[in-house]
């Protein structure tokens, strides 16, 4: 697909009276890769954040399966491509299944549908036992999502790439703790609130994982995270400051004599 985006990419700049990004670390990319391709920098480049809606937490549906609550489980949401990292994910779940005993080996829901170029992580994902403390759950709805996520002992986001990580703001906004690789977006999100890992350091994620699920789960203060009346009223804003029209030229109050 690189061929095609960088064609849309060029088209956008090119045509475009006004660029929003999702975020100040995607406006960043977007400048970069618009001077690294030599494209005219005719549009401004406008980072307008994403507002996050939190949804009611309502229980699982008997159509979402088993879902066991008996014991610490995390979670991680998204997409399963190769830029998420879940193979860093089984990765730290095999380090710490040799750490721990079965019953004391906390559960992770893999939660999303499977996307594309990832056919070793679903090989590994089709071998896990159906009881075993990985699951796979493609499908939830929201509020199922956010009924597991305020139950859970912490959001999982080993990203490779992030443009915002609309994730990050809903466990983050209900004080659930967030372990995160260091992205440049995810950092911009949530600051000091997140606990902040390698994306290639599997037994460190295991032993951040093993401290949160050796106690109870911890409730953070939330940090401060924009709803979606906030993200309008910005772009309102930038939209009228950036595409005002040009003054009309003053007309000169003397008949013009050719």
């Amino acid at each position: 697909q690189s061929e095609k985006f960088r064609a849309r990419f060029a088209a956008a700049l090119g045509h475009a009276d006004l660029v929003l990004t999702v975020s100040q670390a995607t406006r960043a990319d977007v400048l970069r890769w618009r001077d690294r391709l030599g494209l005219p920098k005719r549009a401004p480049v406008e980072a307008v954040p994403l507002g996050t809606r939190l949804a009611e937490p309502v229980p699982p549906p008997a159509s979402a399966g088993d879902i066991p609550l008996d014991r610490p489980f995390f979670v991680t949401l998204g997409t399963i491509e190769p830029r998420k990292n879940h193979a860093l994910l089984l990765d730290a779940w095999q380090e710490l299944a040799r750490r721990l005993p079965p019953e004391r080996l906390p559960r992770l829901y893999i939660i999303g549908r499977r996307g594309w170029e990832n056919h070793q992580v679903f090989a590994r994902l089709d071998a896990l036992p159906a009881d075993g403390a990985l699951r796979e759950f493609a499908g939830l709805d929201d509020g199922t999502v956010a009924y597991l996520l305020e139950r859970s002992h912490g959001l999982l986001m080993p990203s490779r790439a992030e443009g915002f990580g609309l994730p990050l703001t809903e466990a983050a906004a209900r004080g659930i703790p967030v372990l995160s690789a260091p992205l440049p977006a995810a950092r911009e999100l949530l600051g000091d609130y997140a606990r902040w890992l390698s994306p290639d350091d599997a037994r460190g994620w295991a032993g951040a994982v093993a401290l949160l699920a050796a106690a109870t789960p911890l409730r953070l203060h939330p940090p401060p995270v924009r709803d979606w009346s906030g993200y309008f009223a910005h772009a309102d804003t930038v939209l009228r400051e950036r595409l005002q029209p040009a003054p009309a030229p003053a007309m000169s109050s003397h008949p013009q004599v050719r």
